[in-house]
């Protein structure tokens, strides 16, 4: 299954070159790719995608970001900033541990708005209905 869906996204990591455009990816009944490659986007807040929404999170990492996120996780199991970072840490960690941290913080306030948006649209729909 997961070979077929590689190959109907054109997924980079099924070994497939993406699509040339988002228009160009199919959006039948039975395979909706554009409408959930556009749907993901909008979710992620990018341009919509022609390929895999998910390609990227497959895709090899660079070094910096390997090596911070091992870190992070390091540091939230106890260890010290210092004896997170094989060899001490540097400049460039610290400054992929602060971008990671607002993505993290932001992805946060992300969820929370959509968790508040979608409480409102339950109230205001529970509020509409005949008693």
């Amino acid at each position: 299954m997961a070979d077929t869906l590689a190959e109907g996204w054109r997924c980079p990591g099924g070994g497939h070159a993406p699509y040339a455009a988002h228009d160009d990816l199919p959006d039948t009944p039975v395979r909706p790719l554009r409408r959930l490659a556009a749907r993901a986007a909008t979710v992620v807040g990018c341009p919509p995608h022609r390929t895999c929404p998910f390609a990227a999170v497959y895709s090899d990492s660079h070094p910096i970001v390997t090596r911070v996120l091992h870190a992070r996780a390091c540091m939230e199991d106890g260890l010290t900033e210092r004896n997170a970072f094989p060899g001490g840490v540097k400049a460039v960690d610290r400054a992929a541990l602060l971008i990671l941290r607002g993505g993290t913080m932001a992805r946060q306030r992300s969820e929370d708005a959509a968790r508040e948006r979608e409480r409102r649209e339950r109230e205001a729909a529970d509020s509409a209905r005949p008693r």
